[in-house]
């Protein structure tokens, strides 16, 4: 079982379910759509260490293409940094049942943030 977090752009995903922090790092992400250039696309982030993907919004036009098109991307990523055996082990086993939850909490929103429009200091 993962979990799905969403932040308010893209919480029009799918219901919540399951509010509170996987106990495994690698079964609990956050999602975030934003657009840039006049282009839509999706953060998804590791919750707790912010390893994250930047895939294409278009294109995905429910839940079931969304959960395939970010396990495809994450996989992708992993392999590419050589994670591939945390990729096997500790990622794919647990892509069987997916349940949406809403952002853990708004520092976790606020890195996201910051990943996607740059941290700006003042």
């Amino acid at each position: 079982l993962q979990t799905l977090r969403k932040t308010q752009h893209s919480a029009q995903m799918a219901e919540d379910i399951a509010p509170a922090p996987h106990p495994n790092p690698f079964a609990d992400w956050s999602a975030s759509l934003f657009a840039a250039d006049r282009s839509q696309y999706i953060l998804v982030t590791i919750t707790r260490s912010l390893y994250s993907v930047v895939m294409f919004g278009k294109g995905v036009p429910h839940v079931g293409a969304f959960i395939t098109r970010a396990i495809q991307n994450i996989g992708e990523l992993m392999r590419d940094d050589g994670y591939e055996f945390l990729h096997q082990r500790a990622f794919l086993p647990k892509t069987g049942t997916i349940s949406f939850a809403s952002a853990l909490n708004r520092s976790v929103i606020g890195s996201m943030n910051d990943l996607v429009y740059g941290h700006r200091p003042t």
